[in-house]
């Protein structure tokens, strides 16, 4: 029988869950998260660059999901593929309906380390795709985010390196913040704010354990970003993180000229 959390908490334990210390916490500095990179071990690149980027910024914690790759997927029997996947209708992403099983082990990955925070109740963590960039005054941006309490996750980036495109502007902001941060809505106008890329966000305890619900329906981008409240046009959507937030201008962006962009398509 197909337990969903038991093979994702068994993936958590094996070597392919590859930890790093770049660092110790300084007291009187920013506070750092626990922070997980979604990797895929054939692209070399972007693993060199973002474990130099995150050793620059002297993380004390972070963890390399490298389970589950394209290959594991491909060798899955039909039950066990049952079990993690399940095709679904997406609205906001018509043409991948069907996913590839690149896109699978992407989606997987990210479940991974949400099963890892719950297994550890890690309060908050930082969740990156391998091509992401952080500036290196990312913590004390981070930390200048006065981040309401009731808060699901906390968008960081999406899928361009322009910092004002796919932004929540169009979105209600929070009274009173600055720096500028937005809490997102299914009534905005924005043309492509119904819709975030997956590169960098902070997931919390409580929306992590909620992602681990379920199997995988859709993409991990249309999976977080798809919100509650389009439960009429989605299936999937009553399983999206409720609180979602992000600023008026993202913090991290894709380095797309690493090991090429749609990695994760075939």
């Amino acid at each position: 029988m197909c337990n969903f959390v038991r093979f994702l908490v068994a993936l958590t334990n094996r070597p392919c869950m590859q930890h790093h210390t770049f660092g110790s916490y300084v007291r009187g500095a920013e506070p750092h998260l626990p922070t997980y990179v979604v990797h895929s071990p054939h692209l070399v690149h972007r693993r060199r660059s973002i474990l130099e980027n995150l050793e620059r910024l002297a993380i004390s914690s972070v963890t390399l999901v490298a389970c589950a790759n394209r290959d594991d997927i491909n060798a899955l029997h039909s039950a066990e593929r049952a079990c993690i996947y399940s095709s679904t209708f997406n609205p906001f992403d018509k043409r991948n309906t069907i996913l590839q099983n690149g896109t699978i082990s992407l989606a997987l990955k990210h479940k991974i380390a949400y099963a890892d925070i719950v297994q550890r109740r890690i309060e908050r963590a930082l969740v990156l795709e391998d091509d992401a960039y952080l500036p290196m005054d990312f913590w004390k941006t981070l930390s200048s985010f006065r981040i309401p309490t009731n808060a699901d996750i906390f968008y960081l980036g999406s899928y361009s390196k322009f910092s004002d495109w796919n932004v929540l502007k169009w979105d209600p902001p929070v009274l009173g913040s600055y720096p500028r941060i937005h809490k997102r809505d299914c009534r905005s106008k924005g043309r492509m704010n119904k819709h975030l890329g997956a590169i960098s966000y902070v997931i919390y305890y409580k929306a992590a354990a909620q992602m681990i619900a379920t199997n995988i329906k859709v993409t991990p981008d249309s999976a977080l970003s798809a919100m509650p409240c389009n439960w009429t046009k989605c299936s999937f959507c009553k399983y999206s993180p409720t609180h979602q937030y992000g600023p008026s201008r993202w913090v991290v962006y894709p380095r797309k000229t690493l090991d090429g962009s749609n990695t994760h398509r075939y």
